[in-house]
């Protein structure tokens, strides 16, 4: 997320990802504190066909061209930003989450980022 950014947030919780993306129109505004997509230290991030759909939305490289695991009941929130079309989506939960811390670094094929554009230290927030 960006510092400094004032956004909307709409917190939805859907069964599946795609179902989110498409509903984009309805939700509720979030008071608490922005945070952290989960995804980045789920033990399933490589195999999550959930984040690959969050990947293309973030324009960011597929850590896995197939995925093969339907993520089950993850709340995703999406995030305005005040003056732009611009949103971020965040995975806040999800029942099928197994925490390893740093999977998401650990599983991105080496050369990847730098060959999208990104910093190769890059880690999604």
């Amino acid at each position: 997320m960006r510092s400094g950014a004032k956004t909307l947030s709409l917190l939805f919780v859907v069964s599946s990802l795609a179902e989110a993306l498409s509903a984009m129109s309805i939700g509720r505004r979030r008071a608490a504190p922005l945070s952290m997509c989960i995804c980045v230290n789920c033990a399933l991030v490589d195999r999550c066909k959930g984040y690959h759909i969050i990947e293309e939305k973030h324009k960011q490289p597929h850590i896995c061209e197939e995925p093969d695991f339907q993520p089950v009941n993850p709340t995703v929130v999406i995030n305005y930003y005040e003056g732009t079309w611009e949103a971020e989506l965040d995975v806040e939960s999800c029942d099928s989450f197994k925490e390893e811390q740093g999977r998401w670094a650990k599983m991105m094929p080496k050369g990847t980022l730098t060959a999208a554009g990104f910093d190769p230290d890059f880690v999604p927030t």
